[in-house]
């Protein structure tokens, strides 16, 4: 599909999944200049945004510390914190004379993460889930779950395009002169990991991993602290958040379909009995539902909804000439949801279709289910993403029952890079008999 931009120049929408894979593997395919100029003042010079010889190099460094091997190791971790997260609710909904609460589950859902990944990647009590959490407020103030709004977001996400970020440092103004000062802190707390690391046991397990995340990093020794540091920021902004977004549609769904609900706490349930016991990663893989059910909910609300590229050269994609400069947008969710590749119910949340015996329509085309994306630029923590997922939904679906009777939250979302409904998810909490 083409379409007219703003300023009269040609943007392209490729529909199909092999237009996808050509473009994702193409190496003249990358961030806009621009976008990623934007982007790396804001969320760190990472992977994420790397491209060519350095993006070979990071993503080998990096590999590690995203094995199925040590994702599977950070389980009983990502666990900790989610029995914290659980406790947390009980306190609340047994301080209700009826034993039922209203919350936004948008923010409880950035706190849970936040602390699931300080933990994971960095050996670090980020303490979301208290009021008083100097890193949850830090990132709060540079990433708003609404975004920036007014003059800020003109600071944030248009000015950058235009001029280099170490001018915009020295400009007199408020929203820079914040955000100089909090990236200083948080790399000096990235910096304070990273040492405190290097100065304790690097050992590892018989299985050949280490603690957290970070430990492997520093392990490999192929990777710069410039390097660390920047892709600690990355991971730490774009990892909560795009997690914390998926949580909020699963709820969603467990507060507005009862059948998938009662299906995924008894199947839960029947593997972990004791919520207040650790688990394993052997417990969670056991539970086939569930991993259905998160397949599932990602590819119909994919947290990363667009993908922008840009043709860096003349580049062949299926056949069409795309001459150099032309932008590109991926809609990943558009294809997730595409009837020509899932089918007449590629709309309805149906678990069901990702039992490999069920063969629904799409389950083997590369390029169907985009939400971290494919190709050499896959999204790197995507193992990482969906264990950190069942760890939650576990406490949540096999604790408590969630309803919901607003509208489609799709109807009104948060413009911005992740999808998220606009003022969050209020939804009526009550312990699960």
């Amino acid at each position: 599909m083409r379409f007219t931009g703003f300023f009269g120049e040609e943007k392209l929408i490729p529909m199909s999944p092999a237009a996808v894979r050509q473009l994702v593997t193409n190496d003249d395919v990358q961030w806009p200049p621009e976008l990623r100029k934007t982007m790396a003042y804001q969320l760190g010079d990472g992977l994420v945004l790397a491209e060519g010889s350095r993006h070979r190099r990071m993503k080998k460094a990096l590999g590690p510390a995203f094995t199925p091997s040590q994702q599977r190791h950070l389980v009983p971790d990502m666990w900790k914190h989610v029995q914290r997260f659980r406790q947390k609710l009980i306190q609340i909904i047994d301080d209700k004379p009826d034993k039922v609460t209203e919350l936004n589950m948008l923010d409880w859902t950035n706190y849970c993460t936040f602390d699931i990944l300080g933990a994971t990647a960095w050996g670090a009590d980020f303490k979301g889930l208290e009021d008083s959490s100097v890193w949850y407020n830090l990132f709060d103030r540079n990433f708003p779950i609404e975004g920036h709004k007014g003059w800020d977001a003109f600071y944030v996400y248009v000015l950058p395009i235009f001029v280099d970020h170490h001018l915009l440092n020295k400009l007199p103004i408020k929203r820079y002169q914040e955000q100089l000062k909090d990236r200083k802190l948080m790399n000096e707390g990235y910096l304070r990991f990273i040492e405190q690391r290097k100065s304790m046991d690097m050992s590892i397990d018989k299985e050949g991993n280490h603690k957290d995340m970070l430990s492997v990093m520093i392990y490999t020794k192929d990777l710069t602290e410039y390097d660390l540091i920047e892709n600690a920021m990355t991971f730490t902004a774009a990892g909560f958040a795009t997690n914390a977004a998926s949580l909020i549609w699963a709820i969603y769904i467990l507060a507005t379909q009862p059948r998938i609900t009662q299906k995924l706490r008894a199947e839960i349930r029947k593997i972990i009995p004791d919520p207040t016991k650790s688990i394993t990663s052997a417990e969670m893989d056991a539970i086939k539902y569930l991993h259905w059910f998160v397949m599932e909910v990602t590819r119909l609300y994919p947290s990363i909804p667009n993908s922008w590229k840009q043709a860096m050269g003349d580049v062949t994609i299926t056949g069409v000439k795309i001459p150099k400069g032309t932008q590109m947008i991926i809609p990943n969710f558009a294809i997730n949801r595409s009837k020509a590749v899932w089918g007449p119910s590629a709309d309805e949340c149906i678990p069901e279709r990702w039992d490999p015996e069920n063969r629904k329509p799409g389950m083997e085309t590369n390029g169907s289910y985009l939400t971290f994306s494919i190709g050499p630029k896959a999204c790197i923590g995507k193992e990482y993403a969906l264990r950190a997922l069942k760890a939650v939904l576990i406490g949540l679906v096999g604790s408590f029952d969630f309803q919901y009777d607003g509208e489609d939250p799709l109807n009104n979302l948060v413009p911005g890079l992740t999808l998220r409904p606009r003022g969050g998810l209020m939804v009526k909490v009550s312990i699960a008999k």
